[in-house]
């Protein structure tokens, strides 16, 4: 295995180990149960990729990777957060939650790069797919963050976006 892959995987899986701490302590001090119940489901996540990345580490490369990819597919997800909490958020639990929210998607961004720079050096193909399906997972988890963070800092717009309200002249 090439010394700088190992690195990364080094790093990949210092990140995940991270990542579960990181979801289970916001966990405690996320509001919403509905919240929760993401956060939680993104720790779950990260101990899926852990597992996934200490097996490669632990070079049980032998194993079909198409099979172990589907095999570990992650966890239903729910599907949003906001039909539990729409006109519900409490203006004095916003500042606390988007800062955690921030904090998510700094951990988010930095997982997905270092996946994809594990995707650019990658030369086996089963493995580059791995590379790309983890760097992907934790794109949709920027992208949630994200979509939460904005609802929460900016509730009637998003509803206008999401929602693509029409705006009329009268």
């Amino acid at each position: 295995m090439d010394e700088k892959l190992k690195r990364l995987i080094e790093q990949a899986i210092q990140m995940e180990k991270d990542g579960i701490t990181f979801y289970e302590d916001l966990s405690t001090k996320v509001t919403y149960e509905s919240a929760k119940k993401m956060v939680l489901s993104f720790a779950d996540d990260e101990r899926r990729h852990l597992r996934i990345l200490n097996d490669i580490f632990s070079n049980i490369l032998s194993m079909d990777i198409e099979k172990y990819i589907a095999e570990n597919l992650p966890g239903e997800k729910v599907k949003t957060i906001f039909d539990g909490v729409k006109g519900k958020v409490d203006v004095k639990d916003v500042s606390d939650e988007l800062s955690a929210l921030k904090l998510a998607m700094d951990m988010e961004e930095r997982s997905y790069k270092l996946y994809d720079e594990a995707l650019s050096l990658e030369t086996d193909e089963s493995l580059k797919k791995l590379w790309k399906r983890l760097a992907d997972e934790e794109r949709r988890h920027y992208d949630i963050f994200w979509n939460t963070y904005d609802f929460i800092a900016n509730p009637e717009e998003w509803v206008l976006r999401e929602e693509r309200g029409l705006l009329d002249g009268g």
